[in-house]
């Protein structure tokens, strides 16, 4: 483990992968950065249609997202505006960066220099124990979408590539979808519930129905497709937009799940962990006392079947500096089911 070169007390973490992984629970704010005529620089809290509809315009984009998400049953927005131009994009990602609370971060923008600084604040943030995820949606014509996908490839960031349309049939942008999304990802109560099937609510119609091929296709690249069941938008499986690690495929973070437990799993310990930087001493007795409080919560998220198993921790004083006490986990993330296959020996 490398010290992080920080000189505030706190407890911090980290996260690398293997087939065993570590990093914690999300806040249940959807943040939205999109244009309107409100102020820029501010944040406001929307808890309701009718402050969305009084702050930013009820044809504004930005209605149309809080729309999204407070229909699919979230009721704390924090939006900030990024006015008329797209020169606002940077500060109004900052501002969320270092809001506090936020589970999803979704934008307006289709286009992909304003997505990276999205994805950029959701990074510089998760690295401050503030985990969040970001959602991007492609623009309709959009014609290499493995090519745009590539250009993310990270855990915290999900892609959507189709389009809800409204009652009378008219495609709306993307982002609308990825922020009926964000609401249903922040929803969560168990993080390794899957959400495979979840419905989406206020649309009934997309733009563009997979075939077979193509939700393979979508998958493969990171990209989460959606399907109309009975007239229901549900999600076909929810991935995140991490197919490799240095050009090879790689699947460890592949379910959005995998990237939830984590951030729950070191989010609670951390928690835990905070009242001994203001009472302990860097002693035996101090990390032996660590070490057991550290394994009750591993314990309590194996008895709730959000992890499969995990290790002793290993508890020590760094080498480097005698003031920083280094708590080592080892766990296994469950997995969730996306397929049975059902194989028959038939005698006839």
């Amino acid at each position: 483990m490398t010290i992080l070169a920080k000189q505030r007390p706190g407890v911090y973490s980290d996260y690398n992968t293997s087939k065993i992984l570590y990093s914690s629970k999300i806040g249940k704010s959807v943040a939205i950065v999109a244009k309107s005529e409100a102020d820029t620089d501010k944040i406001y809290n929307i808890q309701n249609l009718s402050d969305a509809q009084t702050i930013f315009g009820s044809s504004s984009t930005m209605y149309l997202l809080c729309k999204a998400v407070i229909e699919n049953g979230v009721n704390n927005i924090l939006a900030v505006s990024a006015g008329s131009s797209e020169s606002n994009y940077e500060k109004a990602f900052e501002i969320i960066e270092e809001s506090d609370g936020i589970s999803v971060v979704v934008c307006d923008s289709l286009d992909s220099p304003i997505q990276q600084l999205l994805m950029q604040s959701v990074l510089n943030s998760s690295k401050n124990k503030k985990e969040r995820l970001g959602i991007l949606a492609s623009s309709e014509n959009n014609d290499s979408l493995s090519t745009w996908a590539k250009q993310f490839n990270n855990e915290r960031i999900l892609l959507v590539a189709q389009n809800p349309l409204n009652s009378e049939g008219k495609t709306l942008s993307g982002c609308i979808l990825a922020a009926s999304l964000a609401t249903v990802i922040s929803k969560y109560t168990d993080p390794s519930q899957s959400f495979n099937g979840a419905e989406i609510k206020g649309f009934s119609k997309l733009n563009k129905t997979l075939t077979e091929d193509e939700v393979d296709e979508y998958i493969t690249n990171g990209i989460i497709p959606f399907e109309v069941v009975a007239g229901q938008l549900e999600i076909i499986r929810a991935v995140t937009s991490k197919t490799t690690t240095d050009g090879v495929a790689d699947k460890i973070f592949k379910e959005v799940n995998t990237i939830l437990i984590i951030d729950e799993v070191i989010k609670s310990i951390r928690d835990a962990l905070k009242n001994n930087i203001s009472a302990a001493k860097n002693n035996v007795t101090t990390r032996n006392a660590i070490n057991s409080q550290v394994t009750v919560k591993l314990q309590e998220f194996l008895d709730s079947g959000i992890i499969d198993s995990y290790s002793v921790p290993n508890v020590y004083q760094s080498s480097e500096d005698q003031s920083v006490c280094i708590v080592e986990l080892e766990f296994t993330v469950v997995q969730g089911i996306n397929q049975i296959h059902i194989t028959a020996n038939i005698n006839v």
